[in-house]
């Protein structure tokens, strides 16, 4: 029944929230090199971890058949939530990835996106690859975006797709509006905000610039995007899954299969 598949599919992605809220919130503030937290949470090459602090020169001179994949999650959220379609990456053929981690969990999103530019070069580095992959959750789009854009990076990334980005922002931010004086400033009052200084920035003249091929996916019942067309872009492929929410799309398998379709085009 579509209701109770998504509301399992709800509960699924709640899980690894519920049972790491540590690792969520306050993301390598026991003293893990500061190095490895700059890279990104883990780092996989032809599907082994390794430590950020080994040799960038790793896979010289070999080019992968598959982009590696760069996993950028929502604010506060746990890596684990990319486990599924992970899942489907590999047996799909795809064996190098990076999974980006917010350090320190809030601070501004161009402050991410100069991080992400990082991650992006070290594993291509790694990997001998000439471009990478991009899979985006929500703000992660809006820090992966950016970092195309404002630094240039559209000639590194071959295929971004993004799962409930609010790409002109989300309604939610007025009900959101005590909390402000608590946050980063460029976070807080412009990030997510319709009509705010940095969406402004972001999709003033070109929305989906450059050579990087773009796709957005919308959730048909998205509680925390909204309205709905807030997500696609001009120049980008939009698609949309009905019957999931926010979190629950990453574990939909209309939505995995979408993305994986996109990344294959």
């Amino acid at each position: 029944m579509p209701l109770l598949e998504t509301l399992s599919d709800s509960v699924r992605a709640a899980i690894p929230f519920i049972t790491k809220p540590a690792r969520c919130l306050l993301d390598r503030v026991d003293g893990t090199d500061a190095r490895q937290a700059i890279l990104g949470d883990t780092v996989e090459i032809d599907g082994k971890v390794v430590s950020a602090a080994r040799d960038r020169a790793l896979k010289a001179g070999t080019v992968p058949k598959r982009n590696p994949v760069v996993l950028v999650h929502g604010f506060v959220s746990p890596a684990d939530w990319w486990n599924p379609i992970k899942g489907d990456l590999k047996k799909a053929g795809y064996k190098d990835f990076a999974t980006f981690d917010y350090y320190p969990a809030i601070t501004s999103l161009d402050g991410y996106s100069k991080r992400l530019k990082a991650v992006v070069e070290d594993l291509k580095a790694r990997t001998g690859a000439k471009k990478v992959d991009i899979l985006a959750h929500s703000e992660g789009g809006l820090v992966a975006r950016n970092m195309v854009k404002k630094y240039g990076m559209s000639g590194e990334i071959d295929h971004m797709v993004m799962f409930g980005t609010p790409n002109h922002g989300t309604a939610l931010t007025d009900i959101a509006a005590p909390l402000r004086p608590l946050l980063p400033s460029d976070w807080s009052e412009d990030a997510m905000t319709p009509g705010g200084k940095f969406l402004k920035a972001l999709n003033r003249s070109d929305e989906t610039p450059g050579r990087t091929k773009y796709t957005t996916i919308t959730a048909g019942n998205d509680e925390i995007v909204f309205p709905h067309a807030t997500v696609a872009l001009k120049g980008a492929t939009n698609l949309r899954v009905p019957g999931t929410f926010h979190i629950g799309m990453l574990y939909n398998k209309m939505a995995r299969k979408l993305a994986l379709r996109q990344l294959k085009a």
